[in-house]
């Protein structure tokens, strides 16, 4: 066959097993990049059919690198022949570099085995030929291979070892690749700060390599991370910059973990309607690409969401529709195995077909220079013939004697290699026993050290506890024993200082109930003993009659208090007096820390989000100009006992509790609160409550 046919012969059978393999849809997404190599390897073919030479070699690499994701069956077929090809020419980096691409689609395909044989030979050339970068790239694919298996300390060890030699050579995508690899080890391995820093340094590595692509596959595992640890606010950060890049670059599996990671988020956060939204954006991106493994990851958020909500039946339906799409897939995944199988073998058929071909080339050729010598040697072979019936029957005992021998050291080979496989296995049993005991005693010391972390955190709290009631009501106390002791020692003191003394015992007391309050409150809501009481209430009515209240302290300060409502009519279904406490809080830290001679404005509107498939939202708005939140504050704000940069302007007191009691209620009532300040330019808190439709 020449060289054209054969060309032809590999596109056909490339198209017909990729529409096999993935249906029209898929084939009509394959790369630009290897349509244009396909046209530019069948031009050179048909220009020069009986080159052999590493161009070639190096175009075929090319395609088959280029469909290793997309369509893993006919990169292998490119693959193959450029093999045979670099074979035939003694081009060494083509035959490695042809065996790298075999390895990678028999691991995706799963033929572990298959791909390790294919890893090997390749890391055994690149080591010949010196070439270190190639040989990291080779053990990151070894330490991928053995992750998959769930073989995480043979992972790893193949991972550092590639990490020091793309260290040496300064290799940034190299980098970033394999410090990605050994964050995901350890965040399956529950080792939550060491993924989180292996990952931020992927994303460095990225930033500074030639592609994008690595760095914000980094940002996305960053978001899972801070996930796992329910930081929900840089989580969705991470994942929208993420999802961005995914978006523009249209890499569609990246896409939909990263609105599937978002939409567990915002169930986390309670925000349903943006995580249902969310949720069908991911799904709709899945069902338009037939992935049947993300359609079915898609599909088990929404059942869990449902479960949250409590529609049981919408839950149970996703989780069907989830395991049936796991079933197809597990199907397509055996066709595709089987028959990925079948080209690898196809291959390795050819491959032994050549290496006859050859040695019966070599063996003609030796027949034909024996015959030649053996006309000049026919006069002593006659004379031989003779003797040859005297020495028939040596020959032939002697010929017994050696097959014996033969024979006997056969079986005493079979029976030594037997002892060796016993004891292979008995070594690989202590081996695996072994690697369970060391797994365990390090989830010992990995739940030893969360409770050590516990502890240190519960004992922190203990003493800005005591820190409170020695300073917060000590000095309230003390106040209002002085006082007390003057009114009871003096008998003749004026009526105006007895008027005087008695309203200092008044703050003071004050004081000490809104301690004790605010300690009790988030008690409360920490240990579930605070339940809400849902009902129907006017909100702009709540708002100015808290303004109300307020207008007394503003007065004392000479701050202006402003009431903007955009409607009288605003009604929410909430727990009223968990919203009243919220609003209290908030006024109560914009009049206490604003600058005598300012102003503080409450607002009440309505919003309607995009984002939330357009429902309606009420939003209650704070904002001061008061010294505003520095970026640490922005961190801290909403933390237990968390004093901030600001300091009162009037002298009042700060228990560090308010914007804390304020960020768990509106948790609570499901609602969303967002903050804006500058530094040095005021702030503003906005609350979002849903607004239920009847």
């Amino acid at each position: 066959m020449s060289e054209v046919m054969k060309v032809i012969t590999i596109i056909i059978v490339s198209v017909l097993l990729s529409v096999g393999s993935y249906g029209a849809n898929t084939l009509l997404a394959q790369t630009r990049e290897a349509d244009s190599l396909k046209q530019i390897l069948a031009k050179e073919l048909r220009a020069k059919p009986s080159t052999h030479d590493t161009a070639l070699v190096n175009r075929m690499i090319e395609i088959g690198f280029s469909l290793r994701n997309t369509f893993p069956d006919t990169a292998l077929i490119y693959a193959n022949e450029a093999l045979l090809r670099a074979k035939k020419i003694g081009y060494k980096s083509g035959q490695a570099r042809s065996l790298g691409i075999r390895g990678i689609v028999a691991i995706y395909e799963r033929h572990y085995n298959a791909g390790l044989e294919a890893l090997l030979e390749s890391y055994d050339i690149y080591e010949v030929l010196g070439e270190k970068v190639r040989q990291a790239f080779v053990l990151n694919n070894l330490g991928y291979m053995h992750k998959a298996q769930g073989k995480m300390a043979l992972a790893k060890d193949y991972f550092k070892r590639s990490e020091a030699i793309f260290r040496t050579a300064n290799h940034k995508a190299g980098l970033a690749l394999v410090m990605g690899n050994l964050g995901d080890i350890a965040l399956k391995s529950g080792d939550i700060p060491e993924a989180l820093r292996l990952e931020r340094e992927a994303f460095e590595w990225g930033k500074l390599g030639k592609e994008d692509y690595y760095a914000h596959v980094a940002l996305y595992h960053i978001g899972t991370v801070f996930l796992a640890l329910e930081k929900y606010d840089s989580a969705a950060y991470y994942q929208k910059e993420a999802l961005q890049f995914f978006e523009r670059k249209k890499i569609n599996q990246y896409i939909i973990r990263s609105l599937e990671n978002l939409a567990a988020i915002y169930a986390s956060e309670k925000r349903f309607p943006l995580a249902f939204a969310t949720a069908e954006r991911g799904l709709r991106v899945a069902d338009s690409t037939k992935a049947f493994e993300d359609i079915a990851l898609m599909c088990e958020r929404f059942s869990m969401m449902y479960s949250q909500v409590g529609r049981h039946d919408s839950a149970l339906g996703y989780y069907r529709r989830a395991a049936a799409m796991r079933d197809s897939l597990l199907s397509f995944n055996i066709e595709e195995r089987m028959k990925t199988l079948d080209i690898m073998r196809l291959a390795e058929r050819k491959d032994k077909v050549l290496l006859l071909a050859e040695k019966e080339q070599e063996r003609l050729g030796t027949l034909r220079n024996t015959l030649i010598l053996g006309l000049v040697f026919v006069m002593i072979l006659l004379a031989l013939a003779v003797n040859r019936y005297r020495f028939k029957a040596r020959s032939e005992a002697a010929l017994r004697e050696v097959n014996a021998v033969i024979l006997r050291q056969q079986r005493e080979l079979e029976e030594q290699s037997k002892h060796i496989q016993e004891s292979n296995t008995a070594l690989a049993t202590s081996n695996m026993e072994l690697d369970i005991k060391n797994e365990h005693l390090y989830e010992a010391n990995q739940r030893l050290e969360a409770a050590n972390q516990r502890l240190e955190a519960l004992n922190h709290e203990k003493d800005e506890l005591l820190s409170i009631v020695a300073h917060d009501l000590k000095n309230p106390l003390t106040a209002i024993m002085m006082s007390s002791s003057t009114l009871v020692q003096a008998a003749n003191l004026p009526l105006e200082r007895i008027v005087a003394m008695g309203e200092r015992i008044l703050q003071s007391s004050e004081r000490m109930l809104n301690t004790i309050t605010k300690l009790l409150s988030l008690n409360a809501l920490e240990q579930g003993g605070k339940t809400l009481e849902t009902r129907r209430f006017n909100v702009a009515r709540l708002v100015r009659d808290l303004v109300e209240e307020h207008h007394a302290h503003a007065a004392s300060k000479d701050i202006m208090l402003l009431v903007e409502v955009s409607d009288e009519n605003i009604e929410l279904q909430t727990d009223e007096s968990a919203m009243a406490e919220v609003v209290e809080n908030l006024l109560d830290n914009a009049l206490k820390y604003s600058p005598k001679g300012k102003r503080v404005w409450v607002s009440v509107q309505k919003n309607i989000s995009a984002d939330a498939g357009n429902r309606t939202f009420a939003r209650i708005a704070v904002r001061d100009e008061g010294p505003g939140l520095s970026d640490d504050d922005k961190i801290r704000m909403f933390g237990k006992f968390a004093r901030l940069s600001a300091k009162p302007t009037g002298g009042e007191d700060s228990t560090g509790l308010g914007l804390s009691i304020v960020k768990k209620l509106v948790d609570a009532m499901g609602a969303e609160i967002m903050v804006e300040s500058q530094y040095g330019q005021g702030t503003t808190f906005n609350v979002d409550v849903l607004i239920e439709v009847e």
